[in-house]
């Protein structure tokens, strides 16, 4: 229903339509018993699952993946669920789960349906292949009844597990997710770092980025990234769907994240932009063009977020109206009610009834306007978007002043999971991940620019981008996912007029790394990649004065995490490349100019401290809200030119 699609939106974006598809028949595994009936999938479906739950995802949306997605089958799968665990079986999902939204959290229900009266607050909900959650507690929307939750450790989930599982990563089934910013609180096994921050950390070597420094006292701070306000992040996150992928701002950059797969390979591109905000975009006619028509959709795209925001607040508000009401009318009926209203007389529980169902009436309208509102705003964004196909490409677009942009593609032939989950009694047994037999190429080019005389720059210490792509592995039910993402930092600073650095390479990347928590509480790790020679252009440095340019893209980043929204993750690989780019000033009198050029090209594995697992966590690699632990380093790339002793570092 439109009234309950707002929990299916995140505010700002566009709603992709999802066209989940799958073939032939699977076998029911659900929470509940075993034995009912298979589920049998539209004859005309293709076997991948393309679409997103990027923006949340309404009842259509569920009902056609669950009833597509296939398990996969475990040599071993042994578990006992706790007492505390409400399983929800496929059937009844497919029945009663309306929407979900966007960082799985919020979960609406047909009020009317039996499996409602199971749900109480501070069980465990486990939703088959979708989600095991805690819930916090329960609302009410018209006729439709809201689950809020929070994560919850598999430990308390499953009393005991043993669990043993591998499968090829099938990139094809991969669906976009909303990653936000703010990391909700973490399971309650888990001690959460000293600065809290929702970063995957891409640095060039061991030590943690420092805080941002503050002004005088008394003087407005900066806000942490990490530590910001849901409002905050709203008002520097957006996310919005194009037909060709996923395009935002983040940290003060544009950023798109494009995803296709061709015969098996799928292709991952980031692309990030720092345009000149005091100059028109475009530096010929072409550009130009595209930055204007880039320009009218963010507009557009900002419209739609403020109106969903709006959107969202109305909603809570008649949320909470419509709860105090059923409370009221309870203890007026004599069937028990909140305590906080029972002190209450007949009277005055009239009068406040009569003022709820009045506010709840403005509130609803409220609702409806703020959704026309958006509606109307996103439909003016897609018809943007459709009009210029290249609406992602940000690193075709140049800016007359200060110009950064950089362009990161990494296409992955193959990859594949092999895990093991082993608990007893709430406590790690033996919990490992490795993602093996990678096999790809990576290609890295970054521009910047000044087009004007004085100093420039950009200083962006770990910018994570909003969107992520899943892909399900269902094991007996228990929704893991194998979780896709790339992220970046930049520090670039450039001095003098027409200063400019652009660098350009391919490389090759093969190999695998993992995980093990063992019994003994010991977290060991393990990688390995070959160290092919990357292929690299000429690089261009020449400026008046001393510039110095650093950019570390995190691409890809393997991960799994549990939960078809989960942000997570259990264990994870990553391959992170760290360019650095100086050169001296070009008017030095005695000696020559110096240029530098340095790659490095690191892999780690770590886990979330978010994790759903009761993974050990060594203290001295926790960094934000992760730990890692490079597993492996490529021999550094280094060019240095006029190559003399003096230009040596």
């Amino acid at each position: 229903m439109k009234r309950h699609a707002v929990l299916g939106i995140l505010a700002g974006g566009l709603i992709a339509a999802l066209g989940l598809h799958g073939c032939g028949r699977h076998p029911s595994s659900t929470p509940a018993a075993a034995g009912s009936a298979p589920l049998a999938a539209p004859a005309s479906a293709s076997t991948a699952l393309r679409g997103t739950f990027v923006f949340g995802a309404d009842q259509a949306a569920l009902r056609t993946y669950l009833q597509n997605v296939q398990e996969v089958k475990p040599p071993k799968f042994e578990v006992e669920w706790s007492k505390d665990v409400v399983p929800v079986s496929r059937e009844e999902a497919l029945r009663a789960l309306r929407s979900v939204n966007a960082d799985g959290s919020d979960f609406v229900f047909t009020s009317s349906d039996p499996v409602v009266q199971r749900l109480q607050p501070g069980k465990i909900v486990w939703i088959w292949g979708i989600a095991i959650r805690r819930i916090d507690r329960l609302g009410i929307f018209e006729d439709g009844t809201v689950v809020h939750t929070s994560a919850v450790p598999l430990s308390e989930a499953l009393t005991r597990a043993d669990i043993e599982f591998a499968t090829p990563v099938d990139f094809g089934n991969a669906y976009g997710v909303y990653k936000p910013r703010i990391q909700e609180p973490p399971p309650r096994t888990i001690t959460r770092a000293a600065r809290p921050s929702g970063f995957v950390p891409v640095r060039y070597g061991p030590d943690p980025e420092p805080p941002p420094q503050g002004g005088p006292a008394g003087a407005e701070q900066p806000v942490d990234p990490g530590n910001q306000t849901m409002e905050q992040t709203a008002e520097s996150d957006m996310v919005a769907a194009t037909g060709n992928g996923y395009t935002g701002t983040v940290a003060g950059f544009q950023f798109s994240m494009g995803y296709k797969v061709s015969q098996n390979t799928l292709h991952l591109e980031l692309q990030g932009r720092k345009a000149d905000e005091n100059q028109p975009s475009g530096s010929n006619g072409s550009s130009e063009l595209q930055g204007v028509a880039a320009d009218r959709f963010y507009a557009f795209v900002e419209e739609q977020w403020h109106a969903q925001q709006d959107a969202k607040k109305s909603y809570d508000r008649v949320e909470h109206l419509e709860t105090q009401i059923a409370q009221i009318e309870a203890l007026k009926a004599g069937r028990g009610g909140d305590p906080q209203l029972s002190g209450m007389n007949p009277q005055a529980l009239s009068t406040l009834l009569s003022e709820d169902e009045q506010q709840k009436l403005i509130a609803i309208s409220d609702y409806r306007h703020a959704e026309t509102l958006a509606e109307a705003a996103r439909a003016k964004a897609r018809a943007e978007s459709a009009r210029n196909d290249e609406l992602l490409n940000l690193f075709l677009m140049v800016a007359e002043n200060l110009d950064v942009r950089f362009r990161a593609r990494a296409d992955l032939e193959r990859a594949a999971l092999q895990a093991a989950i082993k608990l007893n009694g709430g406590s790690n047994a033996g919990t490992s991940v490795n993602f093996k037999d990678l096999k790809g190429t990576l290609d890295l080019e970054l521009v910047a620019r000044l087009g004007q005389g004085g100093n420039g720059g950009v200083s962006i210490p770990v910018a994570h981008v909003p969107v992520r792509f899943n892909i399900p592995v269902i094991v007996g039910g228990v929704p893991l996912v194998v979780q896709l993402g790339a992220d970046f930092l930049a520090k670039i600073a450039l001095a003098g007029n027409h200063a400019a650095h652009h660098f350009h390479a391919k490389f090759q990347f093969a190999g695998g790394a993992g995980t093990l928590a063992s019994a003994s509480s010991q977290t060991d790790s393990n990688g390995a990649f070959d160290d092919a020679p990357a292929q690299v252009e000429q690089p261009t440095l020449s400026s008046p004065g001393v510039s110095g340019t650093v950019l570390a893209v995190q691409i890809p980043r393997l991960g799994l995490g549990v939960g078809v929204f989960g942000i997570a993750a259990v264990g994870y690989v990553d391959h992170v490349v760290v360019l650095t780019m100086t050169n001296a000033a070009a008017v030095a009198t005695l000696n020559p100019p110096c240029t530098r050029v340095t790659v490095d090209r690191i892999a780690h594995v770590g886990a979330d401290v978010t994790t759903v697992m009761p993974i050990p966590l060594v203290e001295q690699l926790l960094h934000a809200l992760s730990w890692n632990k490079e597993v492996w380093r490529a021999k550094q790339w280094i060019r240095v030119d006029p190559d003399i002793k003096m230009c040596r570092i």
